[in-house]
């Protein structure tokens, strides 16, 4: 389902308020020239060396767990959905936190997929240009890094969660591939809103 994301003037109420003014008007920026700039400037260089699993972290090598009957557990990569605060251990808890991720799938394998299918041309065309400008509702686009192989897309509606423990972080801290930036991060907040919370549901509950 394709989705229009809201007018940058909406947005604008809701940036961080712990951003310097000089990042609060870089993000404003970025912001406004979505989605002609979705690029490496989604990525943040100065996370790479945080000790912390982050929210929107991509990570290699997660077990994820069958969904048939019959399959296995697969070693992939998987952005994490869990607030950061959820999953940080140093907060103590009386009981087991599970960290929560989505998979992340190479573009360029999907387009195969769905010529081997025999999808229209033009069709398949026009929706991997829809996920390139995150208009396909459960599919968060995240251009090409060092790690990721080529262009890559996150799948909202496939998500899966595995325990989090002190030990397990230092595993996820060192597969990490990237961490969003501030503009990366805040098109993930906005994107995975528009999926799991859509008030505009039109369905009378009564």
């Amino acid at each position: 389902m394709m989705q229009e994301f809201p007018s940058i003037e909406d947005i604008k109420v809701f940036l961080p308020k712990y951003l310097s003014e000089d990042d609060q008007k870089k993000l404003f920026e970025q912001l406004k020239n979505f989605p002609e700039n979705i690029d490496k400037r989604m990525y943040s260089e100065i996370l790479k060396t945080e000790k912390d699993v982050l929210q929107g972290d991509g990570i290699r090598e997660i077990d994820w767990p069958p969904h048939q009957s019959g399959d296995s557990f697969q070693k992939i990569k998987a952005l994490v959905l869990s607030n950061s605060c959820d999953i940080s251990q140093e907060n103590k808890r009386v009981y087991d936190s599970y960290c929560t991720f989505a998979p992340i799938f190479m573009l360029s394998k999907y387009e195969s997929a769905l010529i081997e299918d025999k999808h229209d041309g033009h069709k398949i065309a026009n929706h991997l240009k829809d996920i390139r400008e995150q208009r396909i509702t459960p599919f968060f686009y995240i251009p090409s890094l060092q790690g990721l192989d080529g262009e890559c897309f996150v799948r909202f509606d496939l998500v899966f969660s595995l325990p989090i423990s002190e030990e397990t972080v230092p595993t996820l801290v060192e597969n990490r591939i990237f961490s969003l930036s501030n503009y990366g991060f805040y098109l993930l907040l906005f994107k995975y809103s528009i999926h799991t919370n859509r008030i505009q549901e039109k369905v009378q509950r009564g």
